[in-house]
């Protein structure tokens, strides 16, 4: 059963995932889609978080929402690869650009999140 509710979860938010990146278009300079997922779906990691820690939520919830949906939909694989790509064509400064928006991006999000929820709930 679990691995069913990951499966779902997962489905949803890799569909999820690619709605975003067909919203926001093909990057000409820098991959937009690629941030907003990140730093959203830490957003979203945080909330969960703090939701949880007031109520107990049960596994299949955690699994479901963390492990399968934000699991799929957050890309920091693709964030790996297109950085990459950015080095690789000589694009350095926009290369640790994406670095830093990433990475401070999502952080600021999973804490901002989690500490606005529980004051909040």
């Amino acid at each position: 059963m679990e691995f069913l509710i990951v499966a779902v979860g997962g489905c949803l938010g890799a569909i999820s995932r690619y709605a975003v990146s067909k919203l926001t278009g093909h990057y000409n300079s820098f991959p937009w889609a690629t941030l907003l997922v990140n730093i959203g779906g830490s957003f979203l990691i945080g909330c969960f978080s703090a939701w949880s820690e007031r109520f107990s939520s049960a596994d299949y919830l955690r699994l479901f929402l963390t492990v399968g949906f934000l699991g799929a939909f957050t890309t920091f694989s693709a964030f790996s690869g297109e950085t990459l790509l950015l080095f690789r064509s000589g694009f350095f400064i926009t290369g640790f650009f994406n670095i830093a928006l990433n990475l401070i991006g999502s952080l600021t999000a999973v804490f901002g999140a989690f500490y606005i929820t529980k004051f909040l709930i």
